[in-house]
């Protein structure tokens, strides 16, 4: 039972065509329409919709039926041809942040070396500091993290780098991020780590990109993670993340 509701998988559907294939388009007439799957339905097995479960793919009826088999192949040349116009945008927008990557390299090549790791500058305002302590706390601080020269990690089993003279607050942070060199606009997630690559706390926001440079802001709660050496990390949803040192107090 729990089989027959699983989604039709690629398998499946490329059986179809196969089936359909060995026999003649025209082989099996059906000028009545006996028993016809819905168009619905046919669009569905032509797209691999995951809300078409096995038990309702009326694979055995288009495979011995000409009509809904011509009429399944319709829909999934024009499936085809919608995923390649899909994929076409997708190698324009690649090579548009190719473009961006070359106009800022002059910069990032003239940055000297000591300027690899991430920065952070602290933005409170003033006159929350004259509150005192308690109050201060109390409110999320305002932090920008320059994580510009980051790259992506090797994997999980990365070792940690060394530690960093980055500090973030064990508290409420609001954090401007500058993202690696050529990072697209977008959503984002950004995570703390202990050493194990380890995720200890997360948060999410959208970047955006300015006079060539990607910023992101997130809100994120330190309050509870132990004081000592961390990673934070920044991906999106379709690429690794980027580890880069920091030390919690």
């Amino acid at each position: 039972m729990a089989d027959a509701e699983r989604p039709v998988s690629m398998k499946q559907a490329d059986q179809l065509v196969e089936l359909g294939k060995q026999s003649s388009r025209y082989a099996n007439p059906n000028p009545d329409r006996v028993n016809c799957p819905s168009d619905h339905t046919l669009r569905a097995m032509a797209v691999r919709s995951k809300d078409l479960s096995l038990a309702h793919a009326p694979i055995a009826h288009v495979a011995n039926c000409s009509p809904c088999y011509q009429q399944y192949c319709r829909y999934r040349e024009e499936e085809i041809q919608r995923l390649r116009r899909r994929y076409a945008a997708l190698a324009i927008w690649a090579a548009a942040a190719i473009i961006v990557a070359v106009l800022i390299g002059r910069n990032v090549l003239r940055s000297p070396a000591g300027d690899s790791k991430p920065t952070i500058v602290d933005r409170q305002p003033s006159q929350e500091k004259k509150k005192g302590p308690a109050a201060e706390r109390s409110q999320p601080q305002l932090l920008a993290l320059d994580l510009r020269h980051i790259s992506p990690s090797r994997g999980e089993d990365e070792p940690a780098r060394n530690s960093s003279d980055v500090i973030l607050p064990a508290r409420p942070l609001k954090l401007e991020v500058v993202l690696p060199v050529a990072s697209p606009a977008g959503s984002y997630k950004l995570g703390i780590f202990n050493d194990a690559h380890t995720l200890l706390n997360s948060s999410q926001g959208t970047a955006t990109l300015e006079q060539g440079v990607t910023k992101l802001s997130v809100s994120i709660d330190l309050s509870g993670l132990k004081s000592g050496s961390h990673l934070v990390g920044v991906r999106t949803t379709l690429s690794d993340w980027m580890f880069a040192p920091v030390t919690i107090r």
